[in-house]
């Protein structure tokens, strides 16, 4: 796709989107460097694996799917697309729809979330020298309903909003992004790491599958969303030595110890996760959805070698 000693604060840092995107976007396009944490490896993943252990992980599907690749670049093609510029993009846009996405039968739709991860996940690593990026990106939304198509364009325009904002604020002085953590003014800073839970709930659900039904879980969602990402990909940022990212955001602006947060934000994704289960399970194929994506979101994250979790034994 957040937090502060209350719910509010979420929506005060304002990460209505998804998950530390922002860091979770740019390190799937960045190199790892050397870091050492001041937090031992052991208790990081520990508090990791307590998270995971309320999750059947046993049977998670792949991350790949040569076929769809296969169709993907031929439809890449087709459009006009720079294939050898984007394909490393759409490689890692097709790890996120195979494994998140894995029980979606439509291939269209495969296809169409592949290139919307591809353009925004290419964006994010070469914006502003090529803003015009995402320019094949709404002919594609006729294959969700009105009210989806909708959230999903406004999901994406959020984020671009915060990466041109991020940009900007390059140029700020340090003390200046300081204040602004510190103040309700500061949310739209943060607001690339914002955009995205919201599109990536709203591929859940197969467009047969009516949104009022599952529209009042979206705040819920997102949060999962935003925080299972922030929670897992916390060990490759701080190897990393990358600390722009949720966690260790909110670990500055509250003067608490990493490990402190990174515990609380598991707890907040716990309480997001069931929560959404638990206005879904009126509806059997909505709930069924979101649990099938949930496993397929765990296998992404457990699967792919840049989270590097298997350093800590998961």
């Amino acid at each position: 796709m957040t937090l502060s000693t209350s719910t509010h604060t979420r929506h005060y840092i304002q990460r209505q989107g998804m998950p530390s995107w922002t860091s979770a976007l740019s390190s799937l396009a960045g190199h790892l460097l050397a870091f050492k944490p001041r937090h031992t490896s052991e208790e990081v993943g520990n508090t990791i694996l307590s998270f995971l252990h309320h999750f059947d992980t046993s049977n998670l599907p792949s991350i790949w799917d040569p076929s769809l690749q296969a169709l993907c670049l031929v439809e890449a093609e087709r459009r006009g697309y720079s294939v050898e510029v984007l394909k490393p993009y759409l490689v890692l846009g097709l790890n996120i729809t195979t494994a998140a996405y894995h029980y979606i039968d439509d291939t269209n739709v495969k296809m169409f979330i592949s290139f919307f991860c591809m353009f925004l996940i290419y964006l994010d690593d070469v914006y502003p020298d090529d803003s015009e990026a995402l320019g094949g990106v709404p002919d594609f939304t006729r294959y969700f309903g009105k009210v989806t198509a909708d959230f999903i364009v406004h999901s994406a325009l959020k984020f671009i909003t915060g990466l041109i904002l991020e940009v900007q604020s390059k140029l700020e002085p340090l003390i200046e992004i300081h204040r602004r953590i510190e103040s309700k003014n500061t949310r739209y800073f943060f607001e690339k790491q914002c955009g995205l839970a919201e599109a990536f709930a709203m591929f859940i659900f197969p467009r047969d599958i009516p949104y009022h039904l599952y529209i009042q879980a979206l705040p819920s969602m997102r949060d999962f969303i935003d925080f299972a990402n922030d929670i897992l990909s916390f060990y490759k940022e701080e190897c990393s030595g990358d600390t722009n990212n949720f966690i260790s955001l909110l670990a500055q602006a509250r003067g608490s110890p990493k490990i402190k947060v990174l515990r609380y934000v598991v707890r907040q994704c716990l309480t997001a996760y069931e929560r959404t289960l638990r206005i879904l399970s009126p509806h059997r194929e909505a709930h069924k959805a979101f649990r099938d994506f949930t496993n397929g979101y765990l296998a992404l994250h457990l699967g792919m070698k840049r989270y590097r979790l298997s350093e800590l034994g998961i």
